[in-house]
């Protein structure tokens, strides 16, 4: 609906809704008959369009060639079923795409609405100085552009872009990213453009792919100026926000936050956040300075990062005084667990997560995050492996915390890894689980490939110059 409303105009879809209300009120009706509506305010073909799209599977990557004509821009698309794996061969689909395109011009910002109906379409953008393929970031199709020409065009425009516009913009690129489709040099400097965000989903979006870096293709030659990257773009928020919440600060502040809190702690590694985290939990604790809320499940996370043998058991003092009392002061220290980094502290929680210490459903909750984390992975996956057969293969373990069990292998895409947890699921497989052991080794085995192309690509741009 949104992309429908989005490429027709608000005022056209609300028409459409009307004709539909007033036709059906006393009746039943279809998805045709809404459609149709919408036809009829629009002067579309609207119900052609959706119903391409409901008996298609799949969706569309339209690559995207620019070039400077008379004053403005030609751009050649050309469509394609998008696919996260490289591998996968051209199926020949062809969707009616309805596309928005904003571009800039000396007289102000325009749109250009159309629907790419074959392979191969031709548009012209008149006086056009930069465009952005998907106007309000409605359009249910990812694009491409196929040099750096139409990425230095939206460099000229991104500023204009508005937050739904930019996240849309982040979201195709790190998909393609990560599925081979761009480069990850293409990804970092796009960031570069945005440094300075201060929208709290775009913010979001750019950790959620730093995250991912951090636990998959970070090495350790590449550990440090990694580290410093997260670090440039984070502190200034964390500068900005502070630690303490305010009574009625913005709800994006607050989670900006708590963002920066995290990102600067555990990824950018830094020494005066971890000391700060660790400061407000003891004092947390002790009974002396109750952590906030907003920030308190991230700060005890940050916080075990350098903690101690002590602090591992006062977590689980806390999470066990905590279970009859306040679920989530439990849940924060028994998440806070996982992300201890001495290698002692780390088995003994890999080790607890199949005792009686933590409840049998909890144990998912606690193995995904110890898998993904990539200072915690190796101890977590040979606890798994000890425990699969007695605690996760026999009959009594629910369906879906067993099924949640294969899912969390798919996170060992790792070089050293991933063709051990693929031999292990295959080794594994029984009928009740067939299907997630082959959904987990397709995405064990694409994500594995970006891991280890990424890593490549990391080193090169953030390679430090050796010593002469």
């Amino acid at each position: 609906m949104r992309r429908t409303a989005g490429y027709l105009g608000e005022e056209a879809f609300r028409e459409g809704v009307r004709i539909y209300l007033r036709r059906h009120a006393e009746g039943n009706a279809s998805a045709d008959d809404f459609w149709r509506a919408l036809d009829e305010a629009s002067g579309q073909d609207v119900t052609a369009i959706a119903n391409a799209w409901i008996k298609e599977p799949g969706h569309p990557l339209v690559h995207i060639v620019g070039k400077q004509v008379d004053g403005g821009l030609e751009l050649e698309l050309t469509q394609a079923r998008y696919f996260s794996d490289s591998s996968a061969k051209p199926t020949g689909q062809v969707w009616p795409v309805p596309m928005v395109i904003k571009y800039g011009t000396a007289d102000g910002i325009k749109e250009k609405r159309f629907v790419l109906r074959s392979e191969r379409e031709t548009v012209r953008l008149e006086g056009a100085r930069w465009f952005f393929p998907n106007a309000g970031g409605r359009g249910f199709y990812r694009f491409r552009f196929a040099s750096a020409l139409e990425g230095d065009l939206l460099d000229q425009g991104v500023a204009q872009l508005s937050a739904e516009e930019r996240l849309a913009l982040l979201d195709d690129l790190w998909a393609l990213v990560r599925h081979g489709k761009a480069t990850l040099a293409t990804f970092l400097n796009r960031v570069e453009t945005l440094r300075g965000e201060e929208d709290r989903a775009v913010l979001a979006s750019i950790a959620d792919a730093l995250m991912w870096l951090a636990n998959y293709a970070v090495r350790d030659a590449t550990e440090r100026p990694f580290a410093g990257l997260v670090e440039d773009l984070f502190r200034p928020i964390l500068d900005a926000t502070g630690w303490q919440p305010v009574d009625g600060e913005d709800t994006d502040v607050r989670e900006k936050r708590t963002r920066a809190i995290g990102m600067l702690g555990l990824y950018a590694r830094a020494d005066d956040v971890r000391a700060e985290a660790q400061r407000l939990v003891r004092a947390h604790l002790d009974g002396d300075e109750r952590l906030h809320p907003d920030v308190a499940g991230t700060v005890v996370a940050v916080a075990a990062t350098t903690g101690d043998e002590r602090l591992w058991e006062r977590y689980v003092a806390r999470m066990q005084q905590a279970q009859a009392t306040d679920a989530q002061e439990e849940t924060r220290f028994r998440q806070g667990l996982v992300y201890f980094e001495d290698s002692r502290l780390a088995q003994r929680t890999a080790d607890a997560i199949f005792s009686s210490l933590i409840r049998v459903q909890d144990r998912g909750i606690m193995l995904h995050p110890m898998l993904q984390y990539r200072r915690a992975r190796p101890v977590a996956w040979t606890v798994l492996k000890e425990h699969w057969d007695a605690e996760i293969a026999n009959g009594e373990v629910a369906p879906l915390l067993k099924q949640s069990m294969v899912n969390a292998v798919s996170q060992l895409a790792q070089r050293g890894l991933a063709e051990e947890a693929a031999a292990f699921l295959e080794q594994k497989r029984t009928p009740d689980i067939a299907e997630t052991v082959a959904q987990s080794l397709e995405r064990l085995r694409v994500n594995a490939a970006a891991a280890e192309r990424l890593a490549d690509e990391l080193e090169n741009e953030l390679r430090v110059p050796t010593p002469t």
